[in-house]
C-alpha cells in the first residue's frame, strides 16, 4: 500500500491569504500528495475541505497540518478527529509542534495544545465582545438632542 500525505490549511479571513500561501508551501515543502485549504473559523465543525481531506484518507496515510490551532479551535472537535483517524490506523502530523499521537507522551501534549488553541479562541471572543459593548457604549454618549429650535446637535 501507498503512504499518502494529505494536508490540511486554514485559515478564518480572506485578510490572512500570506499565511494560507505559506501553510500550503510548508506542507508541499512536507511532501503531501495532495492539500487541501479553506478561509473559515476552526470554531465552526462544519469545514467542507477539512470534510473532504478525511474521507480521503485512507489506512496508513498520514493528515499533515502546519499547526495543531489550523484543525481546529474546540478540543472536543479536534480530540474527535484524531480519535477517528487513530480507529481508521491513519497517523497525524504537526509540523509545528512535532508530536505523535501514536503515543501517550504526544497525546498528552496533543491535549494540552488543543486546550490552548481553545482557550486562546475564547480570548479572541472576549476581545471582540468587549470592543462591540464599549462602542455600543460611545454611540448612547452621543446622543441626539433636539432643541426648540428644531436644529440637531451631538449632546455631549
Amino acid at each position: 500500500m501507498i503512504e499518502m500525505k494529505i494536508g490540511y490549511a486554514r485559515i478564518p479571513t480572506k485578510h490572512q491569504c500570506e499565511s494560507l500561501d505559506q501553510q500550503i508551501l510548508e506542507l508541499k515543502k512536507y511532501g503531501c500528495d495532495n492539500v487541501y485549504y479553506e478561509v473559515i473559523s476552526g470554531a465552526n465543525s462544519k469545514r467542507k475541505e477539512l470534510t473532504k481531506a478525511l474521507k480521503s484518507l485512507k489506512s496508513g496515510n498520514t493528515l499533515v497540518i502546519v499547526s495543531i490551532d489550523r484543525l481546529g479551535r474546540s478540543l472536543k472537535d479536534l480530540i474527535s478527529i484524531i480519535s477517528d483517524l487513530k480507529e481508521k490506523k491513519i497517523s497525524f502530523k504537526s509540523l509545528k509542534e512535532q508530536m505523535d499521537t501514536n503515543t501517550d507522551t504526544g497525546m498528552l501534549l496533543f491535549n494540552m495544545m488543543g486546550s490552548i488553541a481553545e482557550y486562546e479562541r475564547k480570548l479572541i471572543n472576549r476581545r471582540i465582545y468587549d470592543c462591540i459593548k464599549r462602542a455600543k457604549e460611545q454611540v448612547k454618549l452621543l446622543k441626539w438632542q433636539r432643541y426648540r429650535d428644531r436644529h440637531f446637535t451631538i449632546g455631549r
